[in-house]
């Protein structure tokens, strides 16, 4: 594939793609020559084929995956949420002593002022405590952003690399939404599922220049293998360091299959970057 082409796999894809067929990720090239006391995420992922998948805690907004939790329900999803609890706790016991355990599960609920502050406030700190154990992967459908470029490229010294979407990591992943009010979760509702999956994939509007996709991973927080196949391009950051870009360029072309490198470089005239073969 010739230079014109190579750079045409930069350009920002289009916002109302359903289907992109690359995503892109920011990284930091902080560290890639070392390996004590471990690797770094980029070595890691030109080397060894795994990245890294936080949980929200992680993230640095604080609102992130975060619904607005609210405890009100009616009596039907009290009595259908204290029949779930009761089955949960006493499977394979007498229907009367699962009867009973939640009639009294029900009093507790309704001890605890469904609706209230204090009870939204309880159920919200259980969600966060819930959400240190999703996984969620980020990418972006724009690699020229300089907001992104300094936030998470170490101002512009890291580098981005570009994803192949049929293969994982970001085989399943969903375009996020922005939004003026945060999603709502009704843990008691038959409906909290699709809520709270809705919820990992809402962010405030003031986050829309990030045009942010993701693959969540329930259960699955830390390093993860990735496909050999996924990553298909590296692009080096406008001030990333003589060493680190020869440490790159290097690693990927030591791969079985060479990745190619591109060079982002600020435009003489503009606010924007443009891409240029090395």
């Amino acid at each position: 594939m010739g230079t014109a082409e190579h750079g045409r796999e930069w350009e920002p894809i289009d916002v109302e793609d359903e289907n992109p067929a690359a995503l892109f990720k920011f990284m930091s090239a902080y560290r890639i020559r070392a390996t004590l006391p471990e690797p770094s995420d980029l070595f890691r992922l030109l080397r060894q084929d795994q990245i890294y998948v936080p949980s929200p805690a992680q993230f640095n907004d604080p609102y992130d995956c975060m619904p607005d939790v609210r405890t009100e329900s009616t009596a039907a999803e009290q009595r259908a949420a204290a029949r779930r609890g009761a089955h949960r706790r006493m499977p394979g016991r007498p229907r009367y002593e699962v009867r009973r355990l939640a009639h009294d599960m029900r009093i507790t609920l309704n001890n605890g002022r469904l609706g209230s502050i204090d009870a939204d406030r309880g159920a919200a700190d259980a969600v966060r405590y819930i959400l240190r154990d999703l996984g969620v992967l980020c990418a972006t459908t724009d690699p020229l952003n300089l907001l992104m470029w300094g936030h998470y490229a170490s101002s512009h010294t890291g580098v981005c690399v570009r994803f192949d979407t049929r293969y994982n990591p970001f085989l399943n992943a969903k375009r996020v939404t922005y939004e003026d009010e945060r999603p709502v979760l009704r843990p008691l509702s038959r409906d909290r599922g699709r809520q709270a999956a809705e919820a990992s994939l809402v962010k405030a509007r003031l986050w829309s220049y990030e045009r942010e996709w993701r693959a969540t991973t329930p259960g699955k927080v830390g390093w993860t293998d990735i496909s050999p196949l996924a990553v298909t391009g590296i692009l080096l950051g406008a001030l990333i360091s003589k060493q680190d870009r020869e440490v790159v360029c290097a690693m990927a072309a030591a791969r079985d299959r060479p990745i190619p490198v591109m060079q982002a470089a600020l435009d003489l005239r503009r606010y924007a970057l443009h891409v240029e073969s090395l």
